[in-house]
This record gives C-alpha cells, structure tokens and sequence, in this order.
C-alpha cells in the first residue's frame, strides 16, 4: 500500500460522557484484512448510535475499532485479499464497526456501497446507518 501515511489524526475519547469528551489524536494508519478495504474518509455521519455509543452505552464490537464512527464516505485507497470490488479510486460511502471519525478507516467491501451519481459525498456518508439497517 505505497503512498499511504504511516500515521493519521482520529477523533477519540478516554472516558464517555458528553461531546466534551472527544479529541484529536495522532494513531497508525489501519491496515485492510482479508474481504477488507481502506477508505480515505471525506464525511463522516453522526447519529444517535454515534452518540449513544459515546456516552458509554454501545459499545464497539471486540474486533472493531475503539474509535468512534459508524459510517462515512471516501475513496477507497487499498484493498485487502480476496476483494474484488469495490476497487482502489471507487467512491463509496459505508456502514463501519467504528473508526469513522478519522482520516482513514477500515469497511467491510459488502458493506460498501458505491456513491450514486448526482449525490454529493457529505450526502452519501449519511446514508449506510439508516438504509443498511433497514
């Protein structure tokens, strides 16, 4: 994965409570697992599992980021073994198990969808929490 930083700023917290509790933070750049890709984020959404989960009442699943973000929109930057859609310069936007509110995160290539022309990106990243679930 050459021209990728090393490291990024992510939005995290040390303990929950209010929006108070949230602060920049340098971290590594994830790494992409096997059926996995790598978004460079361009918007991320917030909604109530956003905020229930930094209130300390959601917690991420044990394999899932510990930063906070449930879906965004980006551009794919690499992809993980096995992935064969979507490809690396795709824009997508997608449902994530957290680290959304960063400058990278890592999705699930199911779970992405393909930014529909005509929407725009800060558009799109509001649209895997509620069309995901449904």
């Amino acid at each position: 994965m050459t021209g990728l930083p090393a490291t990024m700023t992510a939005i995290g917290w040390d303990a929950p409570g209010g929006p108070d509790v949230l602060r920049p933070e340098m971290v590594a750049v994830p790494q992409p697992g096997p059926g996995q890709v790598l978004i460079k984020v361009a918007f991320a959404g917030v909604n109530r599992p956003d905020v229930i989960q930094r209130q300390g009442f959601y917690p991420p699943p044990a394999d899932a980021s510990p930063l906070p973000g449930l879906e965004v929109s980006g551009q794919v930057a690499a992809m993980g073994e096995g992935v064969t859609w979507p490809f690396t310069g795709t824009m997508v936007c997608a449902l994530v198990a957290g680290g959304g509110y960063a400058e990278y995160c890592i999705a699930e290539a199911a779970q992405c969808l393909q930014v529909p022309t005509g929407l725009s990106m800060a558009e799109a990243a509001a649209i895997p929490e509620t069309l995901f679930t449904v």
